[in-house]
């Protein structure tokens, strides 16, 4: 993740998943429910960014990396 200044949002670097961010965004949404901002929405340099907000709840935040998680180990 890149380091934050005064923001609720993160880009994080899901090069390890070798997929584009696009593929990302979709995989999320029809397995995991979750609607991640993906990379090139913002004209990331690099395919593999995705985008999070974290203005949420400590419980919020935790279940969707968890479920963010479990639909890349199935």
């Amino acid at each position: 993740m890149a380091p934050l200044e005064n923001t609720y949002l993160a880009w994080v670097d899901c090069s390890s998943l070798k997929l584009t961010s696009d593929e990302i965004k979709t995989k999320q949404l029809n397995e995991a429910g979750l609607l991640i901002n993906s990379g090139s929405m913002y004209r990331s340099p690099d395919e593999s960014f995705i985008r999070i907000n974290l203005g949420c709840t400590k419980a919020t935040l935790a279940e969707a990396l968890n479920r963010f998680k479990a639909c890349f180990k199935s």
